[in-house]
């Protein structure tokens, strides 16, 4: 097995991905910079162990404890210390450092020989014909779809319905929190390179393409989203395909480091990003005291499992159970190497300052006020005060009470929900109503689906 180089690049050789079929695969004995190693790390952090971990004075600006307690509240148990992964649990961390998306790779590879526009022409077709009215269809868009087209044995649809209504019925207040959760992209950057190495995000556009991440996390809410016909299933299947085409060309075109950073979006990344949209959500509703029950949160990660499942995630990372999400965060948590990117706080920035209602007159005003000073607290709450100042977001700490002070309403609120007969219909109506509003708004009115260097 190859050794790790230095996680600031020096002395790194290049990498050549591409084989002589024009597919791209990373060698998996690799071990890219970006992976820890795990006796060097129980040697640095044996603070890690349960047992030798030092009490600390608690704060509001703790971020673990904040993690656990709300951990608790939405499972309903005492949420139990993960253990360190064991060796080999740490080295299929490794691989997925080093794996992208096969099916959707290979396909997205074809793109400069079939031409741009027939390429994606073949891709609408299948989604909304069906892959059997595609004439000629590689073999490569075949596969994917014989993967899409036929959901794992495991899929409950009843489930997946019942975590889009929880959800959509607290869409209205999703507005608090939708730039933190963007803004966690940015904290390692590791996942957050291939953003600032494509230019597909600048502080130029973080506002839009904040509305048009927010219009997808919305969009799944709707009642048959993620069936094969369904508008949401038919969106994360492209963002799936321009996943890919990222890779493509950063390896292509770009001077992707895949010696330090593994594959671009891998495995593991992609992931963080699937649990990291439902339990910043899940988080902050019961800060604010709108508490789904067990049930419901069990739901909602059923839904996002089939969801990490459909944009290429591969099983074993996407979670089954409340234990199993606490496997999945520890694992990509302790084997990735931190990496901190000046770029990053540029666009940390940018996406928690920036006006979203712009044009919309005062109460747009008001709400973009609060709307930045919560999502500041937020931020500080979700990562810890040295984060919070090393990305130089200001002093808008004070906002930290918002949550505490907002609870007892919003528990009262939703308690009043449960105990009205039909308010919990009331409830996911007007969520779907104010869904439906976002989604016809021109400036988010479509994803976005360009190859980065196609885009203006």
């Amino acid at each position: 097995m190859s050794t790790a180089p230095a996680l600031d690049g020096s002395n790194a050789p290049f990498i050549n991905p591409f084989l002589e079929d024009g597919t791209f695969r990373l060698d998996p004995a690799l071990v890219p910079g970006r992976h820890r190693d795990r006796n060097l790390f129980l040697k640095k952090h044996p603070e890690r162990d349960p047992e030798n971990a030092p009490r600390k004075k608690r704060s509001m600006g703790d971020a673990a404890m904040w993690n656990r307690l709300l951990t608790g509240i939405l499972t309903g148990e005492k949420v139990p210390q993960q253990q360190i992964p064991s060796e080999r649990s740490w080295d299929r961390a490794r691989q997925l450092a080093i794996m992208g998306d096969p099916l959707a790779d290979d396909f997205a590879a074809l793109y400069p020989k079939l031409g741009y526009p027939k390429a994606r022409a073949m891709l609408d077709l299948a989604l909304d014909k069906g892959i059997e009215h595609v004439t000629d269809a590689p073999e490569t868009l075949k596969a994917l779809f014989a993967e899409v087209d036929n959901p794992p044995e495991w899929v409950n649809w009843d489930r997946v319905e019942r975590g889009a209504d929880a959800m959509r019925r607290y869409a209205p207040f999703t507005w608090l929190f939708a730039r933190l959760a963007f803004a966690q992209t940015y904290v390692n950057a590791n996942a957050g390179m291939p953003l600032y190495m494509t230019g597909s995000l600048s502080e130029a556009t973080v506002a839009k393409r904040l509305k048009e991440t927010s219009r997808w996390r919305l969009g799944i809410q709707q009642p048959g989203a993620l069936r094969r016909t369904g508008d949401g299933f038919k969106t994360v299947v492209k963002v799936r395909v321009l996943h890919a085409l990222v890779r493509y060309h950063l390896f292509k075109f770009g001077k992707w480091d895949a010696a330090r950073l593994g594959m671009p979006i891998p495995q593991l990344d992609m992931a963080g990003a699937n649990i990291g949209m439902f339990m910043t959500h899940s988080y902050m509703l019961a800060g604010l005291g709108m508490v789904m029950t067990p049930r419901e949160f069990g739901d909602v990660m059923h839904l996002w499992r089939y969801h990490g499942h459909l944009i290429g995630v591969v099983d074993d990372l996407n979670p089954k159970s409340f234990a199993d999400l606490g496997r999945i965060g520890t694992l990509m948590t302790l084997t990735t190497r931190t990496a901190f990117d000046k770029r990053a706080r540029a666009l940390t920035r940018s996406t928690m300052n920036a006006r979203l209602r712009e044009g919309e007159g005062w109460l747009g005003d008001a709400m973009d006020y609060v709307d930045v000073r919560v999502s500041h607290g937020l931020y500080q709450l979700s990562n810890g005060r040295k984060l919070y100042e090393l990305m130089e977001l200001g002093d808008e700490r004070k906002w930290l009470w918002f949550l505490p002070a907002v609870l007892p309403a919003g528990l009262a609120a939703d308690t009043l929900r449960r105990l009205t007969p039909g308010g919990t219909k009331i409830a996911e109506k007007l969520g779907g109503r104010y869904i439906d509003r976002i989604m016809q708004v021109d400036e988010v009115k479509n994803a976005p689906f360009r190859p980065y260097h196609m885009s203006a």
